[in-house]
């Protein structure tokens, strides 16, 4: 089994010993070689269809969405200047021989269950701004595996970037479909969101990505018709997902980890939330008329739960 011995230490590296000054600088320098490689290296066509015209040598926080296998590469390809990107991913990490392109490119590293990492990950973010280079990261936590929503609740890493540095802001937002030859990219305007309070922040940062995302759908989505859908789309829906996660080879079952996304306390729990709180309740004639309906939907909510298909089924 290929292992990354000399990447496992960005796990552990602390803020004042992940990169130096030399690592900045020559990220710097070696950034115009890799991006042309790395665009080739997608093995997809990259259209980029607005890109901001941002100040020279001014470090920036790209803030993008994330949903498929090539998004990463596609933003040290586009990004128009060295950028270290927020990766929490150990098992790719440690084992995936692509993850040294991203320690070339910059890569900071998050284990997304220590909040000592976590912590962590902010200061050695900052340390990058201030030492003029940028990142890029993805706010959302996770892979949007969702069927509704065109951006999940969003981490507050940007605007706590925001806040401590002073770098604007620049919204990303990508298109692609599962096998699909064809990656789609737009970067809207850099956002100040030092001067905002963080609900506003996030809601005009999200609101941003959302709408770019919703514009290359309504371009580029294939159209379905309902004749074509199998008569158990959600199903469909989740093997593909599946099938997303299984184009990067992955050695452990590390799918609770790569699926985390924000959880905000001052809103009410997702629906599928609520019926989970119910598995241990049990039936009785004087609540079925209440419970039974509610825990019918619940057994459905199982059938289509990605966590659970990924660790059933991802090693077949």
């Amino acid at each position: 089994m290929w292992t990354n011995i000399l990447l496992t230490r960005v796990e552990t590296s602390s803020p004042e010993t992940f990169t130096t000054p030399f690592g900045l600088w020559f990220r710097k320098k070696l950034h115009p070689i890799l991006r042309p490689i790395l665009r080739l290296a997608s093995g997809c066509r990259i259209h980029v269809e607005h890109y901001p015209e941002l100040e020279k040598d001014v470090p920036y926080i790209f803030a993008s969405n994330h949903s498929f296998v090539d998004d990463i590469i596609t933003n040290y390809a586009v990004v128009d200047r060295s950028a270290y990107t927020l990766i929490g991913t150990p098992d790719q990490v440690e084992h995936n021989p692509a993850m040294y392109a991203a320690w070339l490119c910059g890569m900071v590293f998050l284990d997304k269950i220590s909040p000592q990492s976590r912590a962590d990950s902010v200061d050695k973010m900052v340390r990058v701004l201030q030492g003029g280079s940028s990142v890029i990261l993805y706010p959302e936590g996770a892979w949007n595996n969702t069927e509704n929503l065109l951006m999940q609740p969003l981490f507050a890493g940007p605007w706590l970037l925001a806040k401590r540095t002073g770098c604007k802001v620049v919204p990303i937002a990508m298109y692609h479909t599962y096998k699909g030859k064809d990656i789609y990219f737009r970067a809207g305007e850099p956002m100040d969101l030092a001067k905002m309070e963080k609900r506003a922040a996030l809601d005009a940062l999200r609101n941003a990505m959302a709408t770019m995302t919703y514009e290359l759908m309504e371009i580029h989505a294939p159209v379905l018709k309902r004749a074509e859908l199998s008569s158990e789309p959600r199903r469909d829906y989740i093997d593909e997902r599946m099938r997303e996660y299984l184009c990067t080879k992955w050695t452990r079952d590390d799918w609770a980890m790569e699926v985390t996304i924000y959880r905000d306390k001052m809103l009410p729990p997702p629906p599928e939330a609520v019926r989970a709180s119910f598995d241990n309740v049990t039936i009785t004639p004087q609540n079925a008329a209440i419970l039974a309906p509610i825990l019918a939907r619940r057994e459905e909510d199982k059938k289509y739960d990605l966590v659970k298909y990924l660790q059933e089924n991802w090693k077949k």
